[in-house]
């Protein structure tokens, strides 16, 4: 027989899933990371989306993450399409 949950056990259960109980991450790529990515239809989304399940972080914070990892794949890309012109 499988264990059965209670509504409010498998709520619980979800939402820490999500980041949304009370274990949060602790930066921009724990986020990421755990969830697989954000969806979001706009930046402002994103950021909200991501500082909901942080503690501590800034608007500001997750704006400098995302540019950075932006920035890190621009390089990427740049030195893999170059690599693969040869």
């Amino acid at each position: 027989m499988s264990p059965s949950l209670s509504a409010a056990d498998l709520r619980a259960v979800r939402m820490s899933a999500q980041l949304l109980g009370d274990a949060q991450a602790d930066d921009v790529c724990a986020v990421a990371t755990r969830l697989g990515g954000v969806q979001a239809q706009s930046a402002a989304d994103a950021r909200l989306a991501v500082r909901a399940r942080t503690s501590g972080l800034t608007a500001g914070d997750v704006d400098r993450a995302t540019r950075r990892e932006a920035d890190r794949r621009a390089h990427v890309g740049h030195a893999g399409h170059a690599a693969g012109a040869r």
